[in-house]
């Protein structure tokens, strides 16, 4: 039967580390493309409103860069605090006091 390990805080630390960077540049990658293509289809239809492209693109941006953020951290909280405290199926939890 594997043991089953506690969570230090180090391990916390390092599941929102990898969260807080893996988050960041790949959700800022994915508005920096998505709000381009709004803010630039924005732009050709309202071409002399400059403020509606550059709003559109942000609102895009931030819309499209949360379902990435959401799927990091499910990501690195199964890789880094679910994997160290799960017991593997067919095995048994180890009962307390006995």
């Amino acid at each position: 039967m594997r043991e089953v390990k506690a969570v230090k805080e180090s391990d916390y630390l390092l599941a929102w580390f990898v969260f807080w960077l893996s988050s960041t540049v790949t959700s800022m990658a994915v508005a920096v493309v998505g709000g381009a293509i709004v803010g630039g289809v924005l732009g050709a239809l309202a071409p002399q409103n400059t403020y509606l492209p550059m709003a559109g693109g942000a609102v895009a941006g931030f819309v499209l860069g949360l379902p990435v953020s959401y799927a990091c951290f499910r990501l690195c909280v199964a890789s880094f605090i679910v994997k160290r405290t799960s017991v593997p199926l067919g095995e048994s939890a180890p009962s307390a006091g006995v």
